[in-house]
Protein backbone atom coordinates (compact mmCIF):
# COMPACT_ATOMS: atom_id res chain seq x y z
CA UNK A 1 0.00 0.00 0.00
CA UNK A 2 2.83 2.90 0.43
CA UNK A 3 4.07 1.89 -2.57
CA UNK A 4 1.01 2.14 -4.24
CA UNK A 5 0.53 6.16 -2.13
CA UNK A 6 3.86 6.48 -3.33
CA UNK A 7 3.06 5.92 -7.11
CA UNK A 8 -0.10 7.85 -6.90
CA UNK A 9 2.12 10.99 -5.15
CA UNK A 10 4.32 10.50 -8.31
CA UNK A 11 1.27 10.39 -10.82
CA UNK A 12 -0.33 13.43 -9.02
CA UNK A 13 3.14 15.71 -9.51
CA UNK A 14 3.85 14.52 -12.77
CA UNK A 15 0.35 15.07 -13.66
CA UNK A 16 0.01 18.76 -12.47
CA UNK A 17 3.31 19.92 -14.04
CA UNK A 18 2.06 18.08 -17.32
CA UNK A 19 -1.01 20.17 -17.85
CA UNK A 20 1.29 23.37 -17.31
CA UNK A 21 4.25 22.28 -19.35
CA UNK A 22 1.60 21.16 -22.50
CA UNK A 23 -0.53 24.10 -21.92
CA UNK A 24 2.13 26.20 -21.69
CA UNK A 25 3.78 24.97 -24.71
CA UNK A 26 1.08 24.62 -27.06
CA UNK A 27 0.33 28.43 -26.08
CA UNK A 28 3.64 29.40 -27.61
CA UNK A 29 3.04 27.70 -31.18
CA UNK A 30 0.94 30.01 -33.93
CA UNK A 31 -2.69 28.92 -34.17
CA UNK A 32 -3.25 26.57 -31.56
CA UNK A 33 -6.74 26.26 -31.49
CA UNK A 34 -8.38 25.57 -27.82
CA UNK A 35 -9.17 22.15 -29.43
CA UNK A 36 -6.11 20.95 -29.94
CA UNK A 37 -4.91 22.28 -26.90
CA UNK A 38 -7.86 20.28 -25.31
CA UNK A 39 -7.15 17.14 -26.44
CA UNK A 40 -3.49 17.51 -25.83
CA UNK A 41 -4.51 17.94 -22.03
CA UNK A 42 -6.96 15.37 -22.38
CA UNK A 43 -3.90 12.91 -23.29
CA UNK A 44 -2.30 14.03 -19.89
CA UNK A 45 -5.62 12.95 -18.12
CA UNK A 46 -5.86 9.17 -19.63
CA UNK A 47 -2.05 9.04 -19.02
CA UNK A 48 -2.72 9.76 -15.52
CA UNK A 49 -5.55 7.54 -15.26
CA UNK A 50 -3.66 4.82 -16.87
CA UNK A 51 -0.83 5.41 -14.20
CA UNK A 52 -2.65 6.08 -11.23
CA UNK A 53 -5.68 5.37 -9.29
CA UNK A 54 -9.41 7.49 -10.20
CA UNK A 55 -9.14 10.16 -7.39
CA UNK A 56 -5.71 11.21 -9.10
CA UNK A 57 -7.20 10.98 -12.57
CA UNK A 58 -10.09 13.44 -10.86
CA UNK A 59 -7.74 15.93 -9.50
CA UNK A 60 -5.27 16.01 -12.67
CA UNK A 61 -8.78 16.24 -14.88
CA UNK A 62 -9.46 19.85 -12.93
CA UNK A 63 -6.10 21.20 -13.19
CA UNK A 64 -6.19 20.11 -16.95
CA UNK A 65 -9.65 22.17 -16.90
CA UNK A 66 -7.63 25.13 -15.11
CA UNK A 67 -5.02 25.18 -17.72
CA UNK A 68 -7.26 25.10 -20.55
CA UNK A 69 -9.03 27.79 -19.13
CA UNK A 70 -6.19 29.39 -18.00
CA UNK A 71 -3.72 28.73 -21.78
CA UNK A 72 -6.70 28.86 -24.41
CA UNK A 73 -9.91 30.57 -23.42
CA UNK A 74 -10.16 34.17 -23.94
CA UNK A 75 -9.07 36.33 -22.01
CA UNK A 76 -6.21 34.10 -22.61
CA UNK A 77 -3.81 34.27 -19.33
CA UNK A 78 -6.57 34.91 -16.84
CA UNK A 79 -8.81 32.30 -14.55
CA UNK A 80 -11.60 34.80 -16.30
CA UNK A 81 -14.08 33.48 -19.09
CA UNK A 82 -15.61 36.32 -21.37
CA UNK A 83 -17.77 34.34 -23.67
CA UNK A 84 -20.77 31.98 -21.83
CA UNK A 85 -20.52 29.80 -24.24
CA UNK A 86 -16.63 29.06 -23.07
CA UNK A 87 -18.25 27.82 -19.75
CA UNK A 88 -19.95 24.65 -21.25
CA UNK A 89 -16.65 24.00 -23.30
CA UNK A 90 -15.21 24.08 -20.03
CA UNK A 91 -17.57 21.29 -18.16
CA UNK A 92 -17.93 19.58 -21.26
CA UNK A 93 -13.76 19.34 -20.84
CA UNK A 94 -14.23 18.10 -17.33
CA UNK A 95 -17.07 15.84 -17.64
CA UNK A 96 -15.24 14.05 -20.88
CA UNK A 97 -11.87 13.85 -18.79
CA UNK A 98 -13.78 12.40 -15.70
CA UNK A 99 -15.56 10.11 -17.29
CA UNK A 100 -12.47 9.07 -19.62
CA UNK A 101 -10.50 9.05 -16.67
CA UNK A 102 -13.09 6.52 -14.83
CA UNK A 103 -13.08 4.06 -17.88
CA UNK A 104 -9.53 3.90 -17.88
CA UNK A 105 -9.31 2.96 -14.28
CA UNK A 106 -11.57 0.46 -14.24
CA UNK A 107 -10.13 -0.98 -17.53
CA UNK A 108 -6.97 -0.96 -15.58
CA UNK A 109 -8.71 -2.48 -12.32
CA UNK A 110 -10.59 -5.53 -14.57
CA UNK A 111 -6.64 -5.61 -15.96
CA UNK A 112 -5.36 -6.58 -12.32
CA UNK A 113 -7.93 -8.76 -11.50
CA UNK A 114 -7.47 -10.98 -14.29
CA UNK A 115 -3.75 -11.27 -13.68
CA UNK A 116 -4.77 -11.66 -10.04
CA UNK A 117 -6.99 -14.82 -10.94
CA UNK A 118 -4.75 -16.35 -13.84
CA UNK A 119 -2.03 -16.30 -10.95
CA UNK A 120 -4.23 -17.80 -8.26
CA UNK A 121 -5.49 -20.93 -10.57
CA UNK A 122 -1.46 -21.18 -11.85
CA UNK A 123 -0.86 -21.80 -8.22
CA UNK A 124 -3.74 -23.97 -7.52
CA UNK A 125 -2.48 -26.20 -10.38
CA UNK A 126 1.25 -26.16 -9.57
CA UNK A 127 0.22 -27.28 -6.21
CA UNK A 128 -2.42 -29.79 -7.45
CA UNK A 129 0.51 -31.27 -9.22
CA UNK A 130 2.86 -30.95 -6.27
CA UNK A 131 0.13 -33.01 -4.57
CA UNK A 132 0.37 -35.76 -7.30
CA UNK A 133 3.66 -36.18 -7.46
CA UNK A 134 4.23 -36.62 -3.73
CA UNK A 135 5.23 -40.45 -3.55
CA UNK A 136 5.45 -40.13 0.69
CA UNK A 137 2.87 -41.70 2.44
CA UNK A 138 3.63 -41.38 6.30
CA UNK A 139 4.32 -37.91 6.08
CA UNK A 140 2.11 -36.89 3.54
CA UNK A 141 0.57 -34.54 5.07
CA UNK A 142 3.38 -32.50 6.06
CA UNK A 143 4.53 -32.43 2.51
CA UNK A 144 0.89 -30.94 1.78
CA UNK A 145 1.76 -28.20 4.59
CA UNK A 146 4.92 -27.63 2.54
CA UNK A 147 3.70 -27.44 -0.31
CA UNK A 148 0.46 -24.73 0.31
CA UNK A 149 3.21 -22.69 2.45
CA UNK A 150 5.61 -22.69 -0.63
CA UNK A 151 3.01 -21.88 -3.49
CA UNK A 152 1.77 -19.46 -1.92
CA UNK A 153 4.47 -17.97 0.03
CA UNK A 154 3.12 -17.93 3.44
CA UNK A 155 5.41 -17.94 6.14
CA UNK A 156 3.66 -20.90 8.10
CA UNK A 157 0.87 -23.66 7.26
CA UNK A 158 -0.44 -25.32 9.65
CA UNK A 159 -2.92 -28.59 8.93
CA UNK A 160 -5.14 -29.48 11.66
CA UNK A 161 -6.77 -32.99 11.78
CA UNK A 162 -8.41 -33.81 14.84
CA UNK A 163 -7.97 -37.69 16.21
CA UNK A 164 -8.64 -39.67 19.39
CA UNK A 165 -5.81 -38.87 22.12
CA UNK A 166 -6.44 -35.03 20.69
CA UNK A 167 -5.07 -32.77 17.47
CA UNK A 168 -2.62 -33.45 15.31
CA UNK A 169 -1.04 -30.85 13.81
CA UNK A 170 1.37 -30.96 10.42
CA UNK A 171 3.26 -27.75 10.17
CA UNK A 172 4.84 -26.52 6.85
CA UNK A 173 7.03 -23.23 6.30
CA UNK A 174 9.86 -21.67 7.88
CA UNK A 175 7.46 -20.64 11.00
CA UNK A 176 5.51 -22.73 13.40
CA UNK A 177 1.85 -22.41 13.56
CA UNK A 178 0.55 -22.18 17.11
CA UNK A 179 -3.28 -23.11 17.49
CA UNK A 180 -5.28 -23.32 21.02
CA UNK A 181 -7.13 -26.96 21.01
CA UNK A 182 -10.33 -24.42 22.31
CA UNK A 183 -10.12 -22.97 19.12
CA UNK A 184 -9.91 -25.93 17.32
CA UNK A 185 -12.42 -27.59 19.16
CA UNK A 186 -15.00 -24.79 18.75
CA UNK A 187 -14.27 -24.67 14.76
CA UNK A 188 -14.51 -28.38 14.87
CA UNK A 189 -17.79 -28.10 16.59
CA UNK A 190 -19.50 -25.28 14.36
CA UNK A 191 -18.23 -26.98 11.14
CA UNK A 192 -20.04 -30.56 12.23
CA UNK A 193 -23.24 -28.29 13.14
CA UNK A 194 -23.22 -26.47 9.44
CA UNK A 195 -22.86 -30.57 7.68
CA UNK A 196 -25.20 -32.03 9.80
CA UNK A 197 -27.96 -29.34 9.47
CA UNK A 198 -26.83 -28.97 5.30
CA UNK A 199 -27.42 -32.81 5.52
CA UNK A 200 -30.56 -32.29 6.96
CA UNK A 201 -32.00 -29.94 4.24
CA UNK A 202 -30.55 -32.02 1.86
CA UNK A 203 -33.03 -34.98 3.07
Amino acid sequence: MRAVRVRDILVLLGGLLASGAVGLGFRQLPDVSPTTGALALLLVVLAAATLGRLWVATVVAIAAMLALNFFFLPPVGTFTIADPQNWVALFAFLVVAVIASNLSAAAQARALDAVARRNEVTRLFDLTRDVLLTTETVGAIDALARHLARRFELAGVAICLPGDHGWQIYQGGSEDVSVDAAVLNTALAKARGTLEFDARQRA
